[in-house]
Formats: C-alpha cells, structure tokens, sequence
C-alpha cells in the first residue's frame, strides 16, 4: 500500500538518502521530511519537527534509530519475495558479537559453580572461606541459566480440536513445524515462545485480540505467531535469552535493598550501617554495571529482531494473502483504544459481553480514528531498543508482496466450531479482566 502525503517544502535542498522502495526514484532528505521521495511523495515517517523529543541524547538516539529503521525498510524492500521466504535473519557482526557475549556469561555461570564445588571439596581453613563455601552455592544457583518456561495453561487438544485445527493447518501450509502447546490470554496481543530445554514450541493468543478480528485476520495472526519459529528470530532461542536473563539476574540479586541499612535491627546498628556503606555503593554501581550489560547485548540484537517481524510478517502473508495480514496489522494497532475501551467497561460493571462488546467497538471506531492511529504509527516507536518496527511500515512492506488469493484455512462448519470454542474461553476471560481493571483501581 503506497502512502501520499503532501509534498515537502520544494524550497528546501534535500541531501541524497537512497532509493525510494516504491518507485526507485532517490530518496532525500531535507527539514520537513526525514526520508521522502520527490517523485511519488512516498515516506517512512511524518513530519520530525512536530514530534522532535526534548533533549539531546533522546534526539540522537530517535534520530538513530530512524537511521537504522530506513535503512532496514529500504534493505528488505528491495529484496525479492519468495513464496516461502524461511529463515533469513542473518549473522550480523551485532549478532555474532552478541552470541560472543552470551558466551561469556555461560562461561562466567559454570565458572562461578565450578569455584563453589572446589570450595566444598577443599577444608574450611578460616571464616572468609567458610562463609564463601556456604554463600558461592545459593548465588550459582540463583544465577543459573535458565530458558523460558511454557504457558501456565494450556489449551487441551481434546476440548478445543477447532483452535488446534487452525494452527496445524497454518504450519502445514508453512513448512513450519506444529506449535506444542496453545495457550490464551486476556492481552489484546500474541505472542511466540520456545520453552524448556527440548526448545518446543508454544503460540499464546489474546483472547480479546482474536474476538476483535474477523476469520481471515485470525488465521494471519496464528500464521504470523508460527513464523517465529522459522525466520530465525535471536531473542526467541535459549543461548541468548538465557545470557539476557541470567545477566539482569546477576543484575537483581546483588542490588542492595537501601543504602546504609545493613545493620536495621541489629546491636549496634547504626554503626554497622555506617561502615557497609561503601560496600552498599559498591553493589549498586556492580548491580547497575550489569544491568548495562544486558541492555547492550539486547540492543545488539534488537535490529534483527525488527527484521524479523517484517520477515514472519511474509512468510504469514504466503500462506494467508498479503491482504489478511495487512489487515490483521491493522486491528492489531486498535489494541491500545480497544483496551480502554474495556477498561472502562470494566469500570462501569458492564464487562459481560465481550465479543459483542469488541464487535461494536470496532464497527463503531470511526475512520479519522484510525487514520490518526496510522499517523501515531508513522512518528512513533523509532528507537534502537525496540522489538517491533512500526505497524505502519509493516503494512507499506506487505504492500510490496504480490497480492494472491489464498483459500480459507478453516470452512464455514469449523468457523462455527471455533467461534463456539471462544465462547466458551470467554466467560474466565472475562472475571480475569474485570479482577485486573478493578485491583489496577483500588490497589
């Protein structure tokens, strides 16, 4: 789908910015748009004088990441689209450098309990090694890689044969491998996740997100959520996550809860206090050190996780139609109004029909309402630390994809099976919501 938008100022001398997606024409810059094409006025982003943030280090870092976000639209645009585009994140040096860090932080685990067993083995020949013997082992335990645990509950193959249908199918139609395990939620959102050691596969849908889409929509989100899987997606493996989580746990567990309160409660507590203080600032500055650390490796890979989604978002729409996925991105960016919507509805004790309550709001939803949602996509959201691209552009890459017709995954009799399989979801759903909205009001 091409964007227009009106013509820049003609006055101002843009400086060359590539070549235009849509046209091939060169792309510019200049005061009033940030990248443009002067021949067919196609854009990534409105207007950065009426959304330039405050500070210097917010301008640099949003005018980075507009930087690697055009680059990376305009990278991926000019790529030929397969019918099956599979497992295309690449091994970038970001990437390389982040896994050489990961690395390191295994290393660091195995050697912190490698130190803990020697202790053990070895005699206690004074206090301090005492001390160490009995503190190493609950730290290395408290620090151990971890992966990523599965759904609480999960939805049994049995109960919901309809929901499971849509997904095998889907990953069929994929070459992708079947989801283990389905799982809902009450979030207007969906996700992908591999879990346990043995790396199985599990797709977590909102509920409210797949009773506010239509049944072209659902199949693309579910085809979408299954890409994951196979587009070779960093932060969606164990060896890094593992690496982000252990860090952020280093990060915690030496974090100390106040400064000057190690010796609360205790004989001579002030005076304990006073003395630890250094130690106190010492592990906030350790604690503060590590969770920089793991920021950094997340931004290392943050830009192939945008690549992506803008990879799963193909690999969805060759299998569903360019058009469902289009469309799925957009009901997907009503997710902020509609939970409002039922926040208030919540509120006010009227949260009790919730598909009809989400059918109403999106029929009713004006269109300069999603048109200014469109805007708000096109400004926003352009930062290096980031796990999505703008909805927006992910819409203007689909518009790239040769439009097809994909026959329906799911027949009119199983789309009456799924609809009944949601209604029965619907009425926990619908306590687990009205429970958050009112424990978020009173506390």
């Amino acid at each position: 789908m091409q964007t227009r938008v009106m013509t820049a100022n003609p006055a101002a001398r843009p400086a060359d910015a590539g070549a235009c997606p849509q046209c091939e024409g060169p792309l510019a810059r200049n005061s009033d748009w940030p990248v443009w094409c002067p021949a067919c006025d196609w854009n990534l982003t409105a207007s950065v004088a009426a959304q330039t943030p405050p500070g210097r280090f917010a301008r640099a870092a949003r005018e980075l990441g507009l930087r690697l976000g055009t680059r990376l639209f305009t990278e991926l645009a000019r790529q030929p689209i397969a019918a099956h585009p599979h497992r295309d994140v690449r091994g970038s040096a970001s990437l390389i450098l982040a896994h050489g860090l990961a690395a390191l932080v295994h290393l660091s685990s195995l050697l912190l309990i490698a130190v803990a067993a020697l202790l053990w083995l070895r005699p206690w020949t004074n206090l301090f090694v005492l001390i160490a013997a009995l503190a190493l082992p609950l730290l290395a335990w408290s620090v151990r890689p971890r992966v990523a645990p599965p759904p609480e509950e999960l939805l049994r193959r049995e109960d919901f044969p309809t929901l499971h249908t849509l997904a095998d199918r889907t990953a069929q139609a994929m070459g992708a491998q079947p989801a283990d395990g389905l799982a809902v939620s009450t979030e207007l959102n969906a996700s992908f996740r591999r879990a346990g050691w043995r790396g199985r596969r599990y797709v977590t849908l909102g509920l409210p997100l797949l009773l506010l889409m239509r049944p072209d929509e659902r199949a693309a989100i579910v085809a979408h959520e299954l890409a994951h899987g196979v587009n070779g997606d960093p932060l969606r493996g164990h060896f890094l996550y593992s690496a982000v989580d252990t860090v952020f746990t280093w990060s915690t567990v030496i974090r100390p809860a106040a400064i000057g309160a190690s010796g609360r409660e205790q004989p001579f507590g002030p005076f304990i206090s006073l003395l630890a203080i250094p130690i106190d600032l010492a592990m906030l500055a350790a604690s503060q050190a590590f969770g920089l650390f793991g920021k950094g490796m997340l931004l290392l890979v943050y830009r192939e996780s945008q690549r992506a989604e803008y990879l799963a978002d193909r690999l969805a729409a060759s299998v569903t139609g360019p058009g469902a996925m289009r469309s799925a991105l957009r009901t997907l960016s009503l997710s902020e109004p509609a939970e409002e919507m039922l926040h208030r509805a919540a509120l006010n004790g009227g949260l009790t029909q919730l598909g009809a309550l989400l059918r109403e709001f999106r029929r009713d939803l004006p269109e300069l309402e999603l048109e200014r949602l469109n805007r708000l996509s096109r400004r926003e959201d352009w930062r290096v630390d980031a796990t999505h691209p703008p909805t927006a552009l992910r819409i203007d890459m689909l518009a790239r994809f040769p439009e097809h017709g994909s026959p329906p995954l799911l027949n009119d009799g199983e789309e009456t099976l799924l609809e009944a399989e949601l209604a029965r979801l619907t009425p926990n759903v619908q306590r687990e919501l009205t429970n958050h909205y009112v424990v978020g009001l009173h506390g």
